[in-house]
């Protein structure tokens, strides 16, 4: 839908997307609901594309430009990254210390209580750190209805393929892209292996709160003639950071502090936008905080 609405290639709005699905899920755990935000976002799913086909009918002429913003070099990245995530990990069970101690038992507990953490019926033992990362593996295993650990493993590396994948945008069809097509697709595999060698094997989230920081900064520095887009994707990585891990809000900060010291440096420059976009990021940031501070 965010492709219809916004024009831009499904690779752009794609972690907003799971931003927007992951905090629906969120305010429905606030009140022990997970199941019903599952519903929720399965709901405004086949509302979104009953809208979506309605406006394809309706907007004939415009059915070309949607075909070409969602069948682009960065989609078919995704979904061959996507089929190798899913071949490697079939069958794979979760090996981390970390992971039995936290990473994996939320999202099992979630899965066996309709619940965060934080319900006295959990057995988790780190109920401070924020569940990002549960809830989108949480999603997975609830549509399944059956827990597995290799699902939440994969589900683990579609969300850093969701974010990493924002990177391609400016990929395009033509023979003169084919050349960063294919070399992007090693960068995509092998740069956070060279940090965290099992990272595709692991759900750990260290190594993805470094794609999600990348995010953020790449998203403001970045020339957005969609101002308000470019507040989204900020927003986006934001609440990513602050929502998958309490070192992940140090992150948040400092993104922050660096996002308002290139306004500010802006503003003395006496560029235009600069004082919108100063306010607008102080107002992202304290709606992040509020969502932070519900769980």
């Amino acid at each position: 839908m965010l492709v219809v609405l916004t024009k831009k290639r499904i690779e752009e709005v794609m972690p907003i997307s799971v931003v927007e699905i992951v905090l629906m899920i969120f305010l429905a755990g606030l009140f022990d609901q997970l199941e019903i935000g599952v519903i929720i976002v399965g709901i405004l799913t086949v509302v979104q594309l009953i809208i979506m086909l309605v406006m394809a009918l309706k907007y004939q002429s415009e059915i070309k430009g949607i075909i070409k913003n969602i069948l682009t070099p960065g989609f078919v990245i995704f979904s061959a990254l996507f089929m190798f995530s899913a071949v490697i990990n079939h069958g794979r069970i979760l090996e981390n210390y970390d992971e039995f101690t936290h990473w994996g038992l939320i999202t099992k507990n979630m899965f066996m209580y309709n619940s965060f953490g934080t319900n006295p019926e959990h057995v988790v033992r780190f109920v401070e750190y924020p569940p990002f990362t549960a809830i989108f593996q949480y999603l997975f295993l609830a549509i399944q209805k059956v827990y597995t650990e290799d699902t939440i493993i994969i589900a683990h590396n579609i969300l850093y393929l969701s974010i990493a994948i924002s990177f391609t945008k400016n990929i395009s069809w033509k023979k003169k892209d084919i050349v960063k097509m294919i070399g992007i697709i090693p960068i995509i595999i092998f740069i956070p292996m060279i940090f965290y060698q099992n990272f595709f094997l692991e759900i750990l989230v260290d190594g993805i709160l470094g794609i999600m920081f990348a995010y953020v900064m790449i998203s403001a520095v970045q020339k957005e003639e969609n101002i308000q887009f470019k507040y989204l994707k900020i927003f986006a990585g934001i609440t990513m950071l602050c929502l998958t891990k309490t070192t992940g809000i140090a992150l948040a900060v400092i993104a922050v502090i660096v996002i308002i010291i290139k306004n500010i440096i802006n503003i003395k420059n006496k560029k235009d936008k600069a004082k919108t976009e100063l306010k607008t990021i102080v107002i992202v940031t304290l709606i992040t905080a509020i969502f932070t501070s519900l769980y």
